[in-house]
């Protein structure tokens, strides 16, 4: 599958309707669309017990759009500026200097990664918690899967 491209995504008419089903499949806030209603979700709170969880895109979606939460988009610079989640910041989790840039981020704070399948941000999670970080979850299916089901992409 070629990375997510402005020329790669569907045509206009194609992408609302993909968009309006995943919004009412997955919940309006996972697509920051108002008006739509899904079933509700448990989205983890920031005292969550659980370390090092995988969640669908409706759900990371809602713990992304939660104030004081980071999202981290792990794939190398020119895929991050080809589109990425709009609060996204990158941490390039291949490069020589990611466990540097893990370490000096607030372990205070929830994490948010994913990566282009979600392979890549599996493994950076079990990084984020061998460092010390209690608060971290990942997307299942990478912005792939965000892109499939109708998320937003913000161009590079």
């Amino acid at each position: 599958m070629p990375p997510v491209t402005s020329s790669s995504r569907p045509a206009p008419g194609r992408r609302v309707a993909v968009a309006l089903g995943a919004a009412v499949a997955l919940g309006a806030g996972a697509l920051g669309m108002t008006g739509c209603t899904g079933a509700p979700r448990s989205v983890p709170s920031a005292s969550a017990s659980t370390i090092g969880q995988t969640l669908g895109v409706g759900d990371f979606g809602d713990l992304a759009a939660k104030e004081g939460t980071v999202v981290v988009d792990l794939r190398p610079d020119d895929a991050y500026h080809h589109g990425h989640l709009a609060t996204a910041i990158n941490i390039d989790i291949g490069a020589a200097n990611a466990v540097t840039a893990v370490r000096a981020l607030d372990r205070s704070k929830t994490y948010a990664l994913y990566g282009e399948t979600g392979q890549m941000s599996r493994t950076a999670r079990d990084m984020f918690v061998a460092n010390g970080f209690t608060k971290v979850y990942d997307l299942a299916g990478g912005i792939r899967a965000w892109y499939d089901a109708g998320g937003e992409i913000n161009p590079g």
